[in-house]
């Protein structure tokens, strides 16, 4: 039987790049594991991308292939919730919680009643911490570690939400339990990164399906789609560009930029020429963003005359994407 209330009182949050990985690396620093979100992305295979070209969907994080003797150290994994196992699996929540360890959770946005902008983009998921829940006042407590404003601009927030609303908004969860702060060595991640970053450059399609297309790659392939075939009206031609900068911007392109700067900079050693590579992503990000500028100015201007020129403009930028990621690879000592 879990205790009426439970809250983690000694959780400082810090905001992060992404929500996921942002989530994890905040449940590392609260364990004393020395691991920075770009490792974590690393670690948890955030290089593994998807492009259905079947369904033009682009799938930005892979839990299932996670590693397991990684992800085996300091959780049982990812659980997807399944209604005839809901009650079970909210009981493991919160007994994990009243032992003093933190929870992922994957909600859908519409039930995240403290942002307006996730009421306004309640397709979906989005990833928090849970630290805390009372049962007589019906909340639980919640640490978001990536809260995006209509600007764009990243925030954080601590607080509670309806126990109703998690309840009924939970997709997956993750309860996390860490003994041994040491995991990983300075060497085996650079080793794993070298390794990862590779094949997230070189393997470009499923060799199991032809309409999958792997890693950078799929980037690529999501920008030469990101106009549906057939005719459009305004609505759907505006939703196309909305929904490629919020899946490009935010799902992909920021982040992973970031976390190749981070990398860098802590493993400067590793690389001959390391300020120069760095300039090159700061220039890469600065050119993705005047991309999303330009999608956002086609995108409410209506013009769908300009669809040939805005998917040239993003495979461009692309190619010196694909110019800077295969520097990095082969200017390693």
């Amino acid at each position: 039987m879990i205790q009426m209330k439970h809250i983690i009182t000694e959780l400082n949050i810090s905001q992060g790049k992404h929500c996921y990985y942002s989530s994890i690396a905040n449940i590392m620093e609260y364990n004393g594991v020395d691991l920075s979100e770009a490792e974590i992305f690393v670690l948890f295979e955030g290089f593994i991308m998807r492009y259905y070209c079947d369904v033009g969907r682009l799938d930005l994080t892979m839990h299932n292939d996670m590693s397991i003797d990684f992800i085996s150290k300091i959780s049982s994994g990812i659980n997807y919730i399944e209604e005839r196992n809901k009650g079970k699996d909210l009981e493991e929540i919160y007994q994990a919680i009243s032992k003093d360890n933190l929870v992922l959770l994957a909600i859908q946005n519409k039930y995240l009643n403290y942002n307006r902008v996730y009421q306004e983009s309640e397709g979906y998921l989005h990833y928090v911490l849970m630290y805390g829940y009372d049962t007589d006042m019906s909340q639980v407590y919640i640490a978001d570690t990536f809260m995006l404003d209509h600007s764009g601009t990243a925030m954080t927030y601590s607080g509670t939400v309806p126990m109703e609303n998690i309840e009924n908004g939970i997709g997956a969860y993750a309860c996390f339990e860490i003994k041994d702060k040491n995991l990983i060595s300075k060497e085996a991640f650079i080793d794993i990164f070298l390794k990862k970053f590779e094949i997230f450059l070189t393997h470009k399609a499923d060799e199991s399906d032809n309409n999958i297309y792997l890693g950078n790659y799929a980037i690529r392939k999501y920008i030469e789609n990101i106009f549906p075939s057939g005719e459009m009206d305004d609505a759907l031609f505006e939703k196309s560009c909305l929904d490629a900068i919020y899946n490009l911007k935010f799902g992909v392109i920021l982040h992973l930029l970031e976390y190749l700067i981070g990398i860098i900079q802590k493993y400067h050693f590793m690389w001959s020429e390391p300020e120069d590579l760095i300039s090159g992503l700061k220039v890469l990000k600065m050119d993705w963003h005047k991309y999303f500028i330009y999608l956002l100015k086609v995108a409410y201007s209506g013009r769908r005359d300009k669809i040939s020129e805005t998917i040239k403009y993003g495979i461009d930028t692309f190619d010196y994407q694909e110019k800077v990621f295969f520097d990095i690879l082969n200017t390693v000592k």
